[in-house]
């Protein structure tokens, strides 16, 4: 039996629901899911496949383990379907990663590289939060500015690139 468009969103936010609520505060290369144990069980198998081809999950199938991790993409996803993208301590995050990185490039002629562990040091914020932040592009995706991306040249994950025109409105 098919399921109704209404019944597949429902069990699609209870997926990233489920998921934010596992993660909890920790960078969402750092935990994999099983969708065969609880509580992500209950969830439909199409509903999966639907996650991945949204690219809000990647799917690590191995032998006898449906696993899946958490995408960047999927954790914005996630924290706007939980309502916690309106969050005071979400929207707190963003203002003082936002204000780290501007600061990194202030008086420069060029882009700033900034380590993740730096960035966490001087915004206050976990370095795991940071990961999330910069690997799901959440200043471009909700504020709508010119971002910071992964040093393509370094360990992913550990070098920020910051443009020199960071924080600019995309045009």
């Amino acid at each position: 039996m098919t399921l109704s468009r209404g019944a597949r969103l429902k069990d699609l936010n209870r997926a990233l629901e489920l998921t934010l609520a596992q993660l909890g505060e920790q960078a969402i290369d750092k935990v994999l899911f099983d969708v065969d144990c609880p509580p992500f069980a209950e969830i439909k198998p199409t509903t999966w496949e639907e996650l991945s081809g949204r690219h809000l999950i990647e799917r690590l199938d191995g032998i006898g383990a449906a696993q899946f991790r958490l995408t960047g993409p999927g954790w914005c996803s996630a924290l706007e379907v939980t309502g916690r993208r309106s969050a005071p301590d979400v929207v707190q995050r963003v203002a003082k990663l936002a204000a780290a990185l501007k600061a990194s490039v202030k008086g420069r002629r060029e882009d700033a590289f900034v380590s993740v562990d730096a960035l966490a040091s001087q915004s206050g914020i976990s370095g795991d939060w940071v990961f999330n932040a910069i690997e799901s592009d959440i200043l471009a995706r909700w504020c709508h500015m010119k971002s910071a991306s992964w040093e393509p040249h370094s360990i992913h994950g550990t070098l920020v690139r910051v443009p020199l025109g960071f924080g600019m409105d995309c045009l």
